[in-house]
């Protein structure tokens, strides 16, 4: 059959702009070079303009023994965190690896002290006591909403999913009362993010600027044409659709391995952009800044 006049194709996706930032909040799971002794409970700072690595929240020094394995630095000098197995916190008792908790700082660095707030009881809205509902990575939406992957199946909510997705909470009560719906977010295996083990989405942040959405894996991962890494690496998503249907621009962005982490696994990030964060995210007020610049607004 012959076709005459030209052929309609779909819109191209955009191309992932790519994020100045001064800096990167991380937590790892080994690697050497950084001139730091840490472990998995503690989280590092790596100056993008001068390459110096520090230590931000050293976790032994506020009873986390069994390691970080999520975080989200807020706006507001607090840390939102998940752990890599079920732990009893001083000053909030027993927490699952299906929680997140807060923790508002009264000093960091390499003597960090400061308290735990319950923020998701993960048992109250669908994420049962197993190891593969384990959150092994969090963050957030542009206006506010919590995301999380997991370590493995995803059943809650009548929402299910795997460990190569992103899931979104919207909340209608947080803290030791949780309540609210879960929904898709990022459909990794629509990337084919689900080909391997290694490709596991263990570390996240979203730029609440563009909602581009940047990723770690557990191990070697491949999405796209030619956008590949391994554990160490940082890779960036320009969402074109999200949900059931994911679609996004790949690209990559950031080699841990070649700043001083090598052999190290990347299990949670934090970008801080050159420009600040704007919108929902920054929501808290100029004066709940607590002792570091986390986040600057503009």
């Amino acid at each position: 059959m012959a076709f005459s006049g030209a052929i309609a194709l779909p819109p191209p996706l955009p191309t992932p702009a790519v994020l100045t930032a001064t800096g990167i909040y991380l937590n790892a799971l080994g690697g050497t070079g950084t001139g730091l002794t840490f472990n998995t409970s503690d989280i590092l700072h790596y100056d993008l303009t001068n390459g110096v690595w520090s230590m931000v929240f050293d976790g032994s020094d506020v009873g986390i023994t069994v390691g970080v394995d999520g975080f989200q630095m807020e706006v507001d000098g607090t840390l939102l965190l998940s752990l890599a197995l079920d732990a009893t916190l001083p000053g909030i008792g027993a927490v699952d690896d299906a929680d997140i908790v807060r923790f508002t700082p009264t000093q960091l660095g390499p003597t960090t002290t400061g308290t735990y707030t319950m923020v998701l009881d993960g048992s109250d809205v669908g994420l049962d006591a197993i190891a593969s509902e384990n959150i092994d990575a969090l963050g957030r939406t542009p206006d506010g909403d919590l995301l999380v992957s997991v370590a493995g199946s995803f059943s809650a909510g009548g929402v299910t999913g795997g460990d190569e997705d992103i899931f979104r909470f919207d909340a209608t009560s947080l803290g030791d009362e949780t309540a609210g719906a879960w929904s898709l977010t990022f459909d990794g295996s629509d990337m084919a993010l689900d080909t391997a083990t290694g490709e596991d989405i263990d570390g996240f942040w979203v730029d609440p600027a563009t909602g581009a959405l940047y990723l770690s894996s557990l191990d070697f991962f491949t999405i796209g044409v030619g956008v590949a890494g391994d554990k160490n690496d940082l890779y960036v998503c320009a969402p074109g659709s999200l949900g059931e249907a994911t679609a996004c621009t790949p690209g990559f962005f950031w080699d841990a391995g070649a700043h001083g982490l090598e052999g190290g696994n990347v299990r949670g990030f934090t970008l801080i952009p050159a420009q600040g964060v704007t919108g929902a995210q920054a929501v808290a007020p100029a004066s709940q800044a607590l002792h570091l610049p986390l986040i600057t607004r503009p």
